[in-house]
């Protein structure tokens, strides 16, 4: 059964059809028409939550809600399970939790099943920021893209979203907070088959140097924001922080870039977040484009078109 659950699960040749399909943005009203798509978020999501109901309504489709607020999962019930029972009601399901629920629910649901966003993997962010960069310079083989901050789950993407189609790739982050170790040799992986490349650097300054996108998120998690907790994001963080020095070192038409919700003024300065090189309202406009080329390609990719 075809799933979507990290970047490489897409080929080169389908991320770059996703991306096609996603620029031209054809209209697709009743693609889904009769169809039902189950949307289960575990984890909080502005951006992808909205984006997605928008996209199945819009194509004619039923979004389906399902939290673990008002659901039986709050009392215990499995992942696989709920799957189970959820593949008798609707045609295909994103998912955001942590990976290990996200595999359970794919498991037991047993068709189409897309990661809205785990602890380790945002397939679904990536190919929003590779439709970004397209839209701002074309060709993205070769292309040195940035990601300065926390080894998280978008930095995982971004190595291997990127190196996937080419893309030369260079990270920076600190020594304790490195991306983990499976998700670099998956990368590195990556690149030897595209040809692209992927850089780990501790100094943020030698990984902008003359790039073309600065790649930033949250550092750790979304805190709560008291002093102590902010005071010791900055001691690990605040050499990492993408301000208009740094982002100076980048080449001159580079973009900035985030995947939002940002902590203003600590990973971005406010005043580059709002800037005309900033590019972060595009990616997230580009979440909805990208949404509804997955659901229009996703039966085509399961039956190998």
């Amino acid at each position: 059964m075809f799933h979507l659950l990290k970047d490489d699960d897409l080929t080169p040749e389908q991320m770059t059809r996703v991306l096609r399909v996603a620029a031209d943005d054809a209209p697709a009203e009743r693609a889904l028409a009769g169809r039902s798509v189950l949307l289960v978020f575990l984890e909080r999501s502005t951006r992808t939550r909205v984006s997605l109901e928008v996209a199945v309504s819009g194509m004619g489709g039923s979004p389906v809600l399902l939290d673990n607020l008002r659901s039986r999962l709050a009392d215990g019930e499995t992942l696989a399970d709920t799957g189970r029972v959820m593949a008798q009601y609707v045609d295909l399901a994103f998912i955001r939790a942590y990976q290990q629920d996200v595999d359970a629910f794919a498991e037991g649901f047993g068709k189409i099943t897309v990661s809205a966003g785990s602890d380790l993997w945002h397939p679904t962010q990536i190919l929003a920021d590779l439709l970004t960069l397209q839209q701002e310079f074309g060709d993205l083989r070769g292309l040195p893209v940035s990601y300065v901050g926390d080894g998280n789950d978008i930095c995982n993407s971004v190595m291997l979203g990127c190196c996937a189609l080419g893309l030369r790739v260079r990270v920076a982050t600190p020594p304790d907070h490195r991306p983990a170790g499976f998700a670099i040799e998956r990368a590195r992986r990556a690149c030897e088959r595209s040809g692209g490349e992927l850089e780990l650097f501790t100094d943020p300054v030698k990984a902008v140097a003359g790039t073309k996108a600065v790649y930033t998120d949250v550092w750790r998690s979304m805190v709560p924001d008291d002093e102590h907790e902010r005071t010791e994001r900055f001691a690990e963080f605040g050499a990492y922080q993408v301000d208009e020095k740094l982002f100076g070192h980048a080449a001159p038409d580079a973009v900035f870039m985030h995947c939002l919700p940002a902590r203003r003024d600590e990973e971005v300065t406010s005043s580059l977040l709002d800037s005309p090189r900033s590019v972060v309202l595009r990616q997230a406009r580009n979440r909805l484009l990208v949404n509804r080329a997955l659901l229009r390609l996703l039966p085509d990719f399961a039956r190998g078109d």
